[in-house]
């Protein structure tokens, strides 16, 4: 089977820009729930198929890795980020502010049916600003959700993509507030 042409241009763009980010922490940095343990597991430019719970690359490709410290102060500063939990499934408790996208970070590529009605969604939470900041997560550093919807906003257009990869696991470990589940944004 031939990838769709967006699929291959997103990938070669990729490739050619050397768009791989990772945060590394600062020394001394503490992190939560393994959000810096690397499982040395390349990056992919294309969607993981399910089973989507497993270990995780270190980066997502053109989306720029952060611990929570880095998401703490995100929030904290004046970039107003938005801030989507993709974690499919009902769960009780989120990052104070995110949205929720459950079915973001599913399909089978960037160019599939899932992917314009993903975008509508993003421009209306930007207000059509592709800059302004969009912060992915899940249930862990071993949830490929928040990896699948980072590339997906990339292939959008949008230029500030951060995969917070500990997900709500390390934000809980780090004793940070929680809020309950919004309803999903359709």
């Amino acid at each position: 089977m031939i990838a769709p042409l967006s699929s291959v241009v997103f990938r070669l763009a990729l490739i050619a820009a050397g768009a791989f980010a990772v945060a590394a922490p600062a020394r001394g940095a503490e992190t939560f729930a393994g959000e810096d343990r690397d499982f040395r597991v390349p990056p992919q430019a294309e969607l993981k198929q399910p089973p989507y719970h497993g270990p995780t690359p270190m980066e997502a490709p053109g989306a720029k890795t952060i611990l929570t410290a880095d998401l703490k102060r995100l929030v904290e500063g004046g970039a107003r980020p938005v801030l989507v939990d993709v974690l499919a499934g009902e769960h009780p408790l989120t990052v104070p502010g995110a949205v929720w996208m459950p079915e973001a970070g599913h399909g089978t590529a960037v160019g599939d049916a899932m992917q314009a009605p993903f975008a509508a969604r993003l421009a209306k939470l930007t207000a059509g600003d592709p800059e302004r900041p969009l912060v992915f997560f899940c249930l862990s550093a071993e949830c490929w959700l928040s990896y699948n919807a980072s590339l997906r906003a990339l292939a959008a257009g949008h230029r500030q993509v951060y995969w917070y990869r500990g997900g709500i696991a390390a934000w809980r470990q780090a004793k940070l507030p929680l809020a309950p589940l919004p309803p999903a944004t359709r």
